[in-house]
Protein backbone atom coordinates (compact mmCIF):
# COMPACT_ATOMS: atom_id res chain seq x y z
CA UNK A 1 0.00 0.00 0.00
CA UNK A 2 1.33 3.83 -0.68
CA UNK A 3 1.88 6.25 2.19
CA UNK A 4 -1.80 8.09 -0.22
CA UNK A 5 -3.15 5.17 0.21
CA UNK A 6 -2.63 4.37 3.75
CA UNK A 7 -3.31 7.82 4.21
CA UNK A 8 -6.64 7.82 2.85
CA UNK A 9 -7.54 4.53 4.47
CA UNK A 10 -6.63 6.82 8.05
CA UNK A 11 -9.00 8.91 7.05
CA UNK A 12 -11.95 7.07 6.26
CA UNK A 13 -11.81 5.07 9.25
CA UNK A 14 -11.76 8.55 10.92
CA UNK A 15 -14.73 9.91 9.18
CA UNK A 16 -16.34 6.69 9.91
CA UNK A 17 -15.87 6.81 13.58
CA UNK A 18 -17.10 10.12 13.71
CA UNK A 19 -20.43 9.57 11.92
CA UNK A 20 -20.77 6.59 14.44
CA UNK A 21 -20.43 8.50 17.18
CA UNK A 22 -22.85 11.44 16.22
CA UNK A 23 -25.22 8.56 15.22
CA UNK A 24 -24.55 7.41 18.86
CA UNK A 25 -25.23 10.57 20.23
CA UNK A 26 -28.32 11.49 17.96
CA UNK A 27 -30.02 7.85 19.10
CA UNK A 28 -29.06 8.56 22.92
CA UNK A 29 -30.77 12.18 22.77
CA UNK A 30 -33.74 10.33 20.90
CA UNK A 31 -33.85 8.00 23.68
CA UNK A 32 -33.37 10.73 26.71
CA UNK A 33 -36.41 12.94 24.88
CA UNK A 34 -38.82 9.82 24.99
CA UNK A 35 -37.95 8.22 28.09
CA UNK A 36 -38.31 12.01 30.16
CA UNK A 37 -41.82 12.68 28.50
CA UNK A 38 -44.90 12.65 29.44
CA UNK A 39 -46.63 10.40 26.71
CA UNK A 40 -43.68 7.88 28.21
CA UNK A 41 -45.26 7.12 31.50
CA UNK A 42 -48.38 7.10 30.05
CA UNK A 43 -47.17 4.48 27.94
CA UNK A 44 -45.58 2.88 30.46
CA UNK A 45 -48.88 3.23 32.79
CA UNK A 46 -51.12 1.61 29.77
CA UNK A 47 -48.43 -1.31 29.56
CA UNK A 48 -48.49 -2.20 32.56
CA UNK A 49 -52.37 -2.33 33.26
CA UNK A 50 -52.25 -4.56 30.02
CA UNK A 51 -50.16 -6.50 31.43
CA UNK A 52 -51.93 -7.24 34.93
CA UNK A 53 -55.28 -7.73 32.98
CA UNK A 54 -53.28 -10.54 31.16
CA UNK A 55 -51.92 -11.94 34.01
CA UNK A 56 -55.69 -12.08 35.67
CA UNK A 57 -57.07 -13.45 32.78
CA UNK A 58 -54.40 -16.05 31.92
CA UNK A 59 -54.84 -17.30 35.98
CA UNK A 60 -58.49 -17.44 35.52
CA UNK A 61 -57.85 -19.60 32.63
CA UNK A 62 -55.18 -21.72 34.61
CA UNK A 63 -57.38 -22.06 37.42
CA UNK A 64 -60.74 -23.00 35.45
CA UNK A 65 -59.05 -25.88 33.08
CA UNK A 66 -55.79 -26.93 35.30
CA UNK A 67 -56.45 -26.25 38.63
CA UNK A 68 -56.02 -30.36 39.75
CA UNK A 69 -52.79 -30.39 37.45
CA UNK A 70 -50.85 -27.32 38.78
CA UNK A 71 -50.30 -25.17 41.12
CA UNK A 72 -48.11 -21.71 41.21
CA UNK A 73 -47.66 -18.09 42.80
CA UNK A 74 -49.10 -15.42 41.52
CA UNK A 75 -45.20 -12.83 40.55
CA UNK A 76 -45.44 -9.10 41.20
CA UNK A 77 -44.16 -7.70 37.62
CA UNK A 78 -43.84 -10.86 35.09
CA UNK A 79 -44.79 -11.37 32.14
CA UNK A 80 -44.15 -15.23 33.10
CA UNK A 81 -46.00 -17.99 35.14
CA UNK A 82 -43.83 -20.24 36.89
CA UNK A 83 -46.33 -23.37 37.31
CA UNK A 84 -45.33 -26.87 39.41
CA UNK A 85 -46.88 -29.28 38.24
CA UNK A 86 -48.58 -31.64 41.26
CA UNK A 87 -47.46 -35.17 39.56
CA UNK A 88 -44.03 -36.33 38.18
CA UNK A 89 -43.65 -36.15 34.54
CA UNK A 90 -40.68 -36.18 32.31
CA UNK A 91 -40.23 -32.50 31.04
CA UNK A 92 -38.65 -33.41 27.17
CA UNK A 93 -41.64 -35.93 26.76
CA UNK A 94 -44.19 -33.01 27.89
CA UNK A 95 -42.71 -30.71 25.50
CA UNK A 96 -43.17 -33.01 22.38
CA UNK A 97 -46.31 -33.77 23.59
CA UNK A 98 -47.36 -30.15 23.77
CA UNK A 99 -45.70 -29.56 20.44
CA UNK A 100 -47.90 -32.74 19.19
CA UNK A 101 -51.04 -30.55 20.57
CA UNK A 102 -50.07 -27.17 18.59
CA UNK A 103 -48.45 -25.18 22.09
CA UNK A 104 -45.20 -24.28 23.48
CA UNK A 105 -44.16 -23.97 26.83
CA UNK A 106 -41.02 -23.74 28.32
CA UNK A 107 -39.58 -26.65 30.70
CA UNK A 108 -38.33 -25.21 33.62
CA UNK A 109 -35.50 -27.64 33.39
CA UNK A 110 -34.10 -25.29 30.59
CA UNK A 111 -33.35 -22.96 33.15
CA UNK A 112 -32.14 -25.75 36.47
CA UNK A 113 -34.81 -26.32 37.94
CA UNK A 114 -36.40 -29.70 38.91
CA UNK A 115 -38.64 -31.50 36.19
CA UNK A 116 -42.40 -31.13 36.61
CA UNK A 117 -42.12 -27.04 36.20
CA UNK A 118 -43.44 -25.36 33.34
CA UNK A 119 -43.40 -21.56 32.50
CA UNK A 120 -45.73 -19.79 30.72
CA UNK A 121 -45.23 -16.74 29.29
CA UNK A 122 -48.79 -14.48 28.73
CA UNK A 123 -47.72 -11.33 27.51
CA UNK A 124 -47.34 -12.13 23.83
CA UNK A 125 -50.50 -13.93 23.51
CA UNK A 126 -53.41 -12.75 22.38
CA UNK A 127 -55.96 -13.03 24.53
CA UNK A 128 -58.28 -14.77 22.41
CA UNK A 129 -55.80 -17.44 22.00
CA UNK A 130 -54.73 -18.26 25.59
CA UNK A 131 -57.83 -20.04 26.51
CA UNK A 132 -57.01 -22.74 23.37
CA UNK A 133 -53.19 -22.99 24.16
CA UNK A 134 -54.33 -23.70 27.63
CA UNK A 135 -57.02 -26.60 26.78
CA UNK A 136 -54.21 -27.97 24.51
CA UNK A 137 -51.90 -27.98 26.96
CA UNK A 138 -54.18 -29.74 29.02
CA UNK A 139 -54.35 -32.55 26.49
CA UNK A 140 -51.21 -32.68 26.16
CA UNK A 141 -50.72 -33.23 30.27
CA UNK A 142 -53.57 -35.82 29.84
CA UNK A 143 -51.36 -38.43 27.85
CA UNK A 144 -49.67 -38.69 31.24
CA UNK A 145 -51.92 -38.16 33.85
CA UNK A 146 -52.29 -41.69 36.27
Amino acid sequence: MTEASEEAAFCLCQVGNSNRDRLTVFLQWIAHQFLSSPEFMEHLSKLKYELWERQRFFVSILNKYLDKELEFILPQGEIHLWCQLKFPIQDRKLLEAGIQQGVLFIPGSIYGSPEGFVRFTYARVPADQMEEGIQRFKTALSLFKK
